[in-house]
C-alpha cells in the first residue's frame, strides 16, 4: 500500500514489482544454459583423463608385447650363431660369432631392462584405473541428475515467466495509457527501474534529494504522478503501517 491513495500510482508500482519478478526469472533462467555447460566441461575433462589414462595403459602394453617380441627374435639370432659354432674352421670365425652372442646377450639384456621399467609404470598406471572410472562414472550419473534438474528447471522458469508475462500485460492494460508510455520511457532509459520508492526526501533510484515539497505532494496526492528531478523515475511513498498493524519486526 501507498500514501496518497493514487490508484494510478498503485498500478504503476505494481506493474514495476512485475517487471522486476520477470527480469529476475529470466535472470535465473539465462543462467542455466552456462550452468549446464561448466558441469560439461568438468564431464569431458575427467572422461578426458580417463580415456587418456586408458591409452597410456594401452600404449605401455603394447611396448611390452614388443620388447617381448625383441626378446624372443634376438634369441633366435643367439641360436642361430650358437648353431653355426660347431662348423666354423678358424679362430676368427669362432671369435667373430662369439662376439655375436656376447652383442645379443647385452640387448636381450637392455631390451629386458627396458621392459622392466615399461612394467613398473604400467603397474602404477593399472593402479589408477579404478579410482579414476569410479571417479569419472560417479561424476557422470551425477552430472545426468544435475542436467535433467536444470532442463526441467528451465522449464518451470519458462512456464512461470510466461505467466508473468500475462499478469503484466493485464495489469498494463489497466493503466492510462498516459501514464503506461510514461512509464515505459523511463523504463527504457533508466536500467528496467521506472518506479522507485521514495523515503525521506531520497529518491531510492539515484540516492538524491528531492525539494520538500514534492517529498510531500508524492506522499499526499491522489492523482498526481511524481517524478525525481535528478533521474526522473516515478516516485512513491510506501503508507506508515497504522496503530494496532503486525509489526514488520519479528518477535
Amino acid at each position: 500500500m501507498i500514501q496518497g491513495g493514487n490508484a494510478q500510482l498503485e498500478k504503476l508500482v505494481s506493474l514495476q514489482g512485475l517487471d522486476n519478478e520477470i527480469k529476475k526469472l529470466k535472470k535465473f533462467k539465462d543462467r542455466i544454459p552456462g550452468q549446464i555447460e561448466s558441469g560439461q566441461k568438468e564431464l569431458e575433462s575427467k572422461k578426458s583423463r580417463w580415456n587418456n589414462l586408458k591409452d597410456e595403459i594401452k600404449d605401455l602394453q603394447s611396448k611390452r608385447n614388443q620388447c617381448e617380441q625383441d626378446v624372443k627374435a634376438e634369441g633366435d639370432n643367439k641360436l642361430k650363431a650358437q648353431q653355426k659354432l660347431p662348423a666354423v674352421k678358424t679362430n676368427k670365425e669362432y671369435g667373430a660369432l662369439l662376439a655375436e652372442i656376447d652383442a645379443v646377450d647385452v640387448k636381450v639384456s637392455e631390451i629386458e631392462e627396458k621392459d622392466l621399467e615399461i612394467m613398473e609404470i604400467l603397474e602404477q598406471k593399472e593402479a589408477e584405473i579404478p579410482e579414476v572410472t569410479k571417479e569419472y562414472e560417479g561424476y557422470e550419473k551425477e552430472f545426468g541428475v544435475y542436467k535433467t534438474s536444470k532442463q526441467e528447471e528451465s522449464a518451470r522458469l519458462e512456464k512461470e515467466i510466461a505467466e508473468a508475462e500475462a499478469g503484466r500485460q493485464k495489469k498494463f492494460e489497466t493503466i492510462d495509457p498516459k501514464h503506461s508510455k510514461e512509464y515505459m520511457n523511463i523504463y527504457t532509459r533508466r536500467e528496467q527501474l521506472a518506479v522507485v520508492e521514495l523515503k525521506g526526501e531520497i529518491c531510492q533510484g539515484c540516492y538524491n534529494q528531492i525539494r520538500p515539497q514534492v517529498a510531500i505532494e508524492v506522499k499526499s496526492s491522489d492523482d498526481l504522478i511524481h517524478v525525481c528531478q535528478s533521474c526522473h523515475r516515478i516516485l512513491y511513498c510506501e503508507a506508515e503501517p497504522t496503530e494496532g498493524s503486525e509489526s514488520a519486526v519479528p518477535k
